[in-house]
């Protein structure tokens, strides 16, 4: 840990952008709960409330953990065992990743540390909500995040056998018959990010906000130790920098200049407990909808499946938001758009209900109200797991194949029957000779009402014979097209759920 302890010191001592932000991140309130290393005896820890104020002469610096939780049942907070472990637990009783966690805490001599399951009540779905809207508090408070990145679960540890091979550059006496020669150092560019994005950690959700908020990250892997901070990006190999450029985070220098206020002409004095909402408003005006941006919400509205994981898709089994967003399916997507520009709809209302009384919190139920053309497509099974559609247009079938379903059964009660709603034309000026491609969300209605719907996909239509998305109005519908409304010029009013 000699390499974890200099590149802590040296950042400290050294980085003036990390003093910046530490600086500006100092008024951070500490952690409701944090767990006290050593007391109150040496080889236990137990945990301190801030409700009775049992940490507040303490020194103010703590360590948090990135784990992942897996199939393992490590001991966690709850109403039983609160009493337990405000008196102090022994160290060895703890899981094996939570144990070598302390172990980093006590050789860098930080004696506070914060871990999710020990601090956090898991039989209470009341502290949950209190606590998990806190979250850029606790990281971004904290003087470092340890990161177990190549533990599966909280039984695996953060410590390996390693290759003491992997921990040298290698280096090439190079042995030219034609010229002179030297040493050559042979470096693999994605060392870092290949350690990093590919972790098993890395499937954890919460983990990239975990990341952004950190101010210092100390990443465990199965290796060797990686650093990063807003100043060095560093691995036991290469401890003073990596060479060459190594897939900087754009986010994490973003995220420091928004702490540091130099996003935006409007920031003068960031909101430190706030962080998430100074985020949204420093970067778009107008809030936050179920994981979309309100200000780009139509572009927003157009994610979409990876095309690598269609077929391993699922809509979240307990509800967690609307289906319009991203948030409501399990697996990666593809996000939407940050532009205005050639926006066919018209969003009338976006009504998101949370729980907490966060809007980046729980969601109870989500609704959007939209005015525009709809017409009404058939898909037809075409390959393994993949449809074709078809409209009838001038009294032709037109087909088309360029669609993203959002789960592996997107197909309600058998019905092969779907609304199309185009959102953006995206013609290019600089190739008027392209025909432009009209982006559209594919609906499902629930039956509930007419006219409310339920999204399914997205839909990309190559203009074709029509010159511009207004060709919508030459497609003749079938008698089940339904709406809530409709204006003179054919668009209709419908609602998505």
């Amino acid at each position: 840990m000699s390499c974890a302890r200099t590149w802590m010191r040296k950042c400290v001592e050294n980085h003036d952008i990390c003093s910046k932000v530490s600086s500006s991140t100092s008024g951070i309130r500490r952690p409701m709960r944090l767990l006290q290393i050593g007391m109150p005896e040496p080889e236990k820890l137990r945990l301190l409330t801030d409700e009775a104020q049992s940490y507040k002469n303490l020194k103010p610096d703590y360590l948090t953990l990135s784990h992942r939780w897996g199939s393992a049942n490590p001991l966690e907070l709850t109403s039983s065992t609160f009493s337990q472990l405000k008196q102090g637990i022994e160290i060895a009783d703890l899981s094996k990743t939570f144990r070598h966690s302390i172990k980093v805490a006590q050789e860098l001599n930080i004696d506070l540390i914060w871990i999710d399951s020990l601090c956090i009540f898991q039989d209470s779905a009341e502290d949950w909500a209190r606590e998990a809207p806190l979250m850029q508090c606790v990281y971004g408070g904290a003087v470092c995040n340890i990161s177990a990145i190549a533990s599966e679960d909280s039984d695996t540890g953060c410590f390996f056998k390693r290759n003491p091979s992997q921990l040298k550059p290698y280096d090439i006496q190079t042995q030219w018959n034609d010229g002179s020669n030297g040493s050559c150092m042979l470096y693999y560019p994605d060392l870092r990010r290949d350690a990093i994005e590919n972790a098993p950690l890395a499937s954890r959700g919460w983990v990239f906000q975990e990341r952004l908020l950190a101010p210092r990250i100390l990443y465990l892997d199965d290796t060797q130790l990686f650093w990063e901070c807003h100043g060095l990006k560093a691995c036991e190999a290469y401890p003073d920098g990596m060479p060459f450029s190594d897939g900087s985070s754009k986010e994490r220098d973003a995220l420091a200049a928004l702490k540091l206020g130099t996003i935006g002409s409007t920031i003068s004095s960031p909101d430190k407990k706030q962080l998430q909402r100074l985020w949204q408003n420093s970067c778009f005006d107008d809030g936050y909808c179920a994981g979309l941006w309100r200000k780009y919400l139509p572009s927003q509205l157009l994610w979409r499946a990876d095309i690598h994981t269609i077929g391993h898709l699922r809509r979240s089994i307990e509800y967690r938001a609307p289906s319009w967003s991203w948030a409501s399916l399990d697996g990666p997507i593809i996000p939407g758009g940050f532009s205005d520009d050639g926006i066919i709809i018209k969003i009338l209302e976006c009504h998101v209900r949370d729980i907490s009384g966060d809007s980046t919190g729980q969601i109870h139920s989500g609704v959007l109200r939209i005015l525009g053309p709809l017409m009404t497509i058939e898909l037809q099974p075409y390959a393994r797991k993949w449809y074709r559609f078809r409209m009838l247009i001038d009294r032709r079938w037109t087909y088309g194949f360029i669609l993203w379903l959002d789960t592996d059964d997107p197909i309600c009660n058998g019905s092969y029957q779907i609304h199309c709603l185009p959102i953006l034309s995206d013609a290019d000026s600089d190739r008027p000779e392209r025909s432009p491609l009209t982006k559209c969300l594919l609906l499902l209605p629930t039956g509930k009402w007419p006219g409310q719907f339920v999204r399914c996909g997205t839909l990309t239509l190559e203009s074709g014979e029509m010159k511009d998305w207004k060709g919508f109005r030459n497609i003749r519908n079938h008698d089940w097209l339904q709406y809530e409304s409709r204006d003179d010029e054919g668009n209709c009013v419908i609602s998505i759920i």
